[in-house]
């Protein structure tokens, strides 16, 4: 995006209903995080099969909400760095998404659909309609990233998209969960579900490995036997590749940490804007 270094103008402050101080900035614009709980992994082994990768997502959304909530406080002095930061935050999570939706239709649905049609949510038509709004969602975020507007209008355009995205997003997982374990174990076999995972990880991983960090920082303490360490997950990565593959774990593992470091660096930022203003 071309750079805009001028102030916005204060018509245009005024226009996009900007708080007055920075004080009154940090005091009222707070996020409205919608509930992010993990589903429980180890009762279910169908449910299991949803949950690993959407847990994956939703500890992702809570990452996405505190950049959110550190440029919403800060909107009055929201820059370029900003934008540029959280799209460099962007892709793995985009690459995530995207391949989750993927596996519902490569593997989930059609072995939830082997005894016989799913229904509501998870129905062919719905789950359609669905997806075309989810990524209708997505492409208001990317196309953030190459707009020539102001950039205090362009904040209130990438909030709501996030918003959007979110709650269609955690909807439609909540449902999916609800309707289509219990049809898959109607057909299924509990004894295929180690197969079944590893086909998952597979194809999550495929267009970009980085993510099986991601899907490992979803699982919950009770699968590690402990509270998880980047030890245990470098393992657990390297349990799910070639042997080849093994010898670019540390590559996937420095470009997960990084994004990582850009969450803490709106967490930080906003810490010291507040240690500024909060008066």
């Amino acid at each position: 995006r071309p750079p805009r270094d001028a102030a916005p103008t204060d018509d245009a402050m005024s226009n996009a209903k900007k708080p007055a101080t920075r004080m009154e900035s940090l005091r009222k614009n707070v996020a409205r995080q919608p509930v992010l709980l993990a589903t429980k992994i180890g009762d279910d082994w169908a449910l299991d099969l949803f949950a690993l990768p959407h847990n994956a997502v939703r500890i992702e959304l809570s990452d996405m909400y505190k950049i959110y909530t550190s440029m919403k406080k800060r909107m009055l002095d929201i820059a370029q760095i900003d934008f540029n930061k959280f799209f460099e935050w962007w892709p793995l999570f985009n690459t995530l998404v995207n391949s989750v939706l993927d596996i519902h239709e490569k593997f989930l649905f059609p072995w939830s659909e082997a005894g016989g049609a799913l229904e509501g949510a998870a129905s062919v038509d719905t789950r359609k309609l669905t997806i075309q709004q989810l990524r209708a969602y997505i492409k208001d975020i990317n196309d953030v990233k190459t707009s020539t507007k102001p950039y205090d209008n362009l904040l209130p355009e990438l909030t709501e998209a996030l918003d959007k995205f979110t709650l269609k997003i955690l909807d439609y997982f909540k449902e999916l969960e609800t309707l289509c374990p219990p049809a898959m174990k109607k057909s299924g076999d509990p004894k295929t579900k180690p197969k079944k995972e590893a086909e998952i990880i597979k194809t999550l991983k495929a267009p970009g490995p980085e993510v099986l960090f991601i899907i490992a920082r979803g699982m919950p303490d009770s699968f590690w036997g402990g509270q998880v360490t980047p030890d245990k997950q470098v393992g657990w990565v390297k349990n799910h590749v070639g042997a080849l593959q093994k010898l670019n774990v540390p590559a996937w593992q420095k470009k997960y940490v990084t994004h990582l470091r850009i969450v803490q660096h709106f967490e930080d930022t906003l810490k010291e804007y507040e240690k500024k203003y909060a008066k």
